[in-house]
């Protein structure tokens, strides 16, 4: 039994599945360049910037964590790059049918790309007990030397309006 469980986790890694408690070795073994900035998420009100250390880690996280994968879809045309790797390994194990059904339930279309805003504006209002004219979501830069120094310039990525 514990023969075939050391082989099967063998096949896991060699096939990159990750399963709990194993992690994939390339998760923790890629090299950090130097880098004199770095990019951060920041939710800016009419009031100022938003302190996300006024909510839990969790909401925090539901936050700013998920905006990176909504500006690579943004910028990927709002196609998801995870069908490329859902095509590769359930196309050709399903009917039709039931990989069309497996795509639609796993992939993010243009709609639900299109609907992130509007779900992370009611997301926003859930957590935040003060109301904000306008919230946006905002690109900048950190740079450190010696102390850390916001850029001046924020990229919008989106605009979310209060509604009453």
């Amino acid at each position: 039994m514990i023969v075939l469980f050391i082989t099967a986790q063998f096949f896991f890694m060699y096939k990159g599945i990750q399963n709990i408690p194993f992690f994939l070795y390339h998760m923790y073994a890629t090299p950090h360049f130097k880098q004199d900035s770095i990019r951060v998420v920041l939710i800016k009100t009419n009031k100022g910037y938003f302190n996300t250390f006024t909510i839990s880690n969790r909401q925090a996280e539901l936050l700013t964590n998920n905006i990176g994968y909504y500006l690579t879809l943004k910028n990927n045309q709002f196609k998801d790059p995870l069908n490329t790797t859902v095509e590769k390994r359930f196309s050709n194990r399903f009917s039709t049918a039931k990989f069309k059904h497996l795509q639609q339930s796993i992939v993010n279309d243009s709609a639900a790309i299109a609907r992130f805003p509007v779900w992370w504006q009611h997301y926003f209002e859930s957590v935040n007990i003060e109301p904000y004219d306008s919230v946006s979501i905002v690109l900048s830069y950190v740079r450190y030397s010696p102390s850390f120094l916001k850029l001046q310039v924020d990229s919008v990525i989106f605009t979310a309006y209060y509604t009453p």
